[in-house]
């Protein structure tokens, strides 16, 4: 059960540090073509609303904004890379092999560790003019996204 833990937080934390949601890495894996229909939302606009929701919860101020906009600018760069290769996935889904598989997942590997290795510099710099409610706040985010990834919601 262990790996699966595993698995499932580094996943987690992969899509919250990338700046991803779910629904953006599902709406990017589609390998149909996509209707049009304005419920549909962009990557773009998906990584924008991500971005927004989280400076809201963190109640960014005026004077963390210099450190905000670089966190913000980092989490956007990862997302363009992660739908790069989510794009690149989908052309080639319907003819991939096992192996072919296995070598995607691993390139999707790589890109996450990529980007929490560009994203925990700028959090950190972030982390460190926080509140300490601020603090508090997103030591809580990132406590239950893996505590849902992991299937252990935490109760409050």
């Amino acid at each position: 059960m262990m790996p699966r833990f595993i698995s499932a937080t580094v996943l987690s934390a992969g899509l919250l540090i990338a700046g991803l949601s779910p629904a953006f890495a599902q709406s990017t894996q589609s390998t149909a073509p996509a209707a049009s229909s304005a419920a549909t939302t962009s990557p773009a606009s998906e990584i924008k609303a991500h971005i927004n929701k989280l400076r809201t919860e963190l109640k960014i101020t005026s004077a963390q904004r210099s450190q905000w906009d670089a966190l913000a600018s980092v989490m956007r760069q990862n997302a363009t890379q992660m739908e790069t290769l989510y794009k690149q996935r989908s052309r080639n889904a319907e003819t991939m092999t096992a192996v072919e598989i296995l070598k995607s997942y691993r390139e999707f590997t790589r890109a996450h560790l990529a980007a929490l290795n560009k994203l925990i510099p700028a959090f950190t710099k972030l982390y460190g003019v926080l509140s300490p409610t601020q603090k508090k706040t997103a030591d809580e985010l990132f406590e239950n996204r893996v505590a849902v990834a992991s299937g252990a919601r935490k109760t409050q």
